[in-house]
């Protein structure tokens, strides 16, 4: 009997819960959100290859003076390209911006002093600017620029990091220099963003001596150390006295004066030759050999042609054998 009213309770509850009406929670839809990727940190960055960075995808922009990039996490943000008027030493450029021939400061490295008057040549700094000067003639004369967060330096010069177009592919012209020995790096704040990198690239160079850390007995001696014998050959010397670096080229509308400008080994024996946009040997008076001077200068001027067409002619000069080109501008 007890088991019988057992099973009839339990048929009672059954029939309760089936007919009772369901409440649907009230639940507010979530808000949905666009994942973004964070952007690659400085010991991310040091870790990849270098061909990273010139695979990004970048913006390109003509600012009527310089614009101020956004940061990106996709790649560098780029200005220009811009031509490129004179490298001045191995960190050192001028381009023309917009009818401006304004300077350009390498962020993130410091090459070797070339045209410091307070300083001597030092060891290297020949041989960076002669690689810089080469490496911008790989991407035709024109290079892109990136900003980091400061805008010019002391001395008013653009801070940028440099890039080149070059036939093998897109390069930062700061990181070459520290990667093949021709600067050290030189961190200031806030301007950091590949200081990592650069720091990686230094302790490579460094590891297997590359340019000047086997060249020279530390960064900033001088060319040429003086010895007690005069005999002994110096181990700083280096081709900062014997190769053929553009000190200055300014080109003008035809009928105007031309000059040039290089650096060399003092007394070496230097002819010049230009050649017009039309790609013909100029035979303008002033375009004579002559020998450098006690600090290694060697200056020429000559008349440009009225009849010149407007364009890019290049002057090449030989000194006791090596020679180097640069282009000038005509119009």
């Amino acid at each position: 009997m007890q088991r019988r009213w057992l099973w009839i309770v339990v048929l009672l509850v059954l029939l309760m819960a089936c007919t009772a009406p369901t409440k649907t929670p009230n639940v507010q839809p979530a808000a949905t959100t666009s994942p973004t990727s964070p952007p690659r940190s400085a010991a991310t960055l040091a870790a990849t290859p270098t061909a990273w960075l010139a695979t990004q995808p970048t913006q390109s922009a003509q600012p009527s003076v310089m614009a101020t990039p956004a940061s990106t996490s996709s790649g560098p943000v780029l200005d220009g390209p811009y031509p490129v008027t004179e490298v001045v030493d191995g960190d050192t450029i001028k381009v023309s911006l917009n009818g401006r021939i304004v300077s350009i400061r390498l962020i993130g490295m410091d090459a070797p002093e070339l045209r410091d008057p307070r300083k001597p040549v030092q060891c290297y700094a020949a041989e960076a600017a002669r690689f810089t000067q080469d490496m911008i003639a790989r991407a035709d004369n024109r290079v892109l620029l990136e900003r980091d967060v400061s805008e010019t330096d002391q001395y008013g010069r653009l801070l940028r990091y440099v890039w080149l177009d070059q036939p093998d592919g897109r390069r930062m012209l700061n990181y070459e220099l520290v990667a093949q020995g021709y600067a050290q790096v030189l961190t200031i704040p806030p301007d950091v963003k590949y200081a990592e990198w650069f720091r990686q690239a230094q302790v490579q160079a460094q590891a297997q001596r590359r340019g000047l850390w086997g060249a020279c007995p530390a960064f900033g001696a001088p060319a040429a150390t003086p010895t007690p014998m005069a005999s002994s050959a110096s181990p700083a010397t280096t081709a900062a006295a014997s190769g053929v670096v553009f000190v200055s080229v300014t080109g003008g509308p035809p009928g105007s004066t031309a000059s040039v400008v290089v650096q060399t080994r003092p007394g070496a024996h230097c002819t010049i030759q230009y050649r017009t946009p039309a790609g013909t040997a100029s035979q303008a008076q002033g375009l004579v050999p002559r020998d450098a001077g006690a600090d290694g200068r060697v200056s020429w001027s000559w008349k440009i042609g009225t009849s010149t067409r407007p364009g890019t002619g290049t002057v090449t000069v030989t000194c006791d054998g090596v020679s180097a080109s640069h282009p000038i501008t005509i119009g």
